[in-house]
């Protein structure tokens, strides 16, 4: 996916959240426990401010956190000022990414980096949180598919070496592999192994000590701990997605 396709996925994702939480601010959202679609709306929303203090105003993680404001309180603002406030930060985030262009300098979770990195977690983070609101909404509908190949990179990319020794292992593996149609060329497999000294990957088709297979959308949905692995096909040692899931907390 290029800059573009990000800011365009998370406009789309931004606005699906917003449509499927009214009417359900006080459902429970299943996959995560004691969280309601307002408390999710409340977390993206206040996600995007926070990244446009880091990309508009240069801040970096600590600064920008201190200069959120504090939380909105829906028994103050009802539903309405909630969702408006909501739509408000999202067009703030597009305007400040698109302002700024993708290769303004700017901290990032590996770094110091560049404001596409803003462009594509934004797009990851508020999709899986779409999915989040759906669902309690009883309207769940998958990821696009590009989006979660990316969104599945990402996770390999940017969270497995932050979360280090805590998924090392003993050289088990694990092959993800997609199963949509019309992949492009080279895509839609990847081998995770975890070692002692932490955990590399490869694009590709390899065998693994297990094996997932199904659509991009619920790999990534596993991979973020959204789905049991009872919904794909798998394969081989289920030990290795077993440990996945137990561990793998950002």
């Amino acid at each position: 996916m290029d800059d573009a396709a990000f800011l365009t996925a998370l406009r789309r994702e931004s606005d699906a959240l917003s449509t499927a939480a009214r009417g359900h601010l006080d459902a429970a959202i299943p996959a995560v426990e004691d969280w309601t679609v307002g408390e999710v709306v409340v977390h993206v929303g206040q996600g995007a401010q926070w990244a446009v203090h880091l990309v508009r105003d240069a801040m970096d993680a600590t600064a920008a956190l201190l200069a959120l404001a504090p939380d909105p309180d829906v028994a103050v603002l009802g539903e309405e000022g909630l969702l408006e406030w909501f739509d408000a930060r999202t067009d703030e985030l597009c305007a400040a990414l698109e302002e700024a262009g993708p290769d303004a300098p700017c901290w990032t979770f590996a770094g110091e980096g560049r404001a596409r990195d803003w462009w594509r977690r934004r797009a990851q983070e508020t999709a899986v949180h779409r999915w989040d609101v759906a669902g309690a909404a009883g309207a769940t509908s998958p990821i696009e598919r590009d989006l979660a190949l990316d969104g599945i990179d990402e996770v390999f990319e940017l969270f497995v070496p932050r979360l280090g020794e805590r998924l090392a292992g003993d050289g088990q593996t694990l092959h993800l592999h997609a199963t949509d149609e019309g992949l492009p060329e080279g895509t839609g497999e990847w081998t995770a192994t975890f070692s002692p000294e932490g955990v590399t990957w490869v694009r590709g088709h390899a065998k693994g000590d297990a094996a997932v297979r199904g659509p991009a959308s619920d790999l990534l949905l596993l991979l973020w701990n959204r789905i049991p692995a009872g919904r794909l096909e798998v394969f081989g040692d289920t030990a290795v997605v077993d440990r996945w899931a137990a561990r793998f907390r950002v």
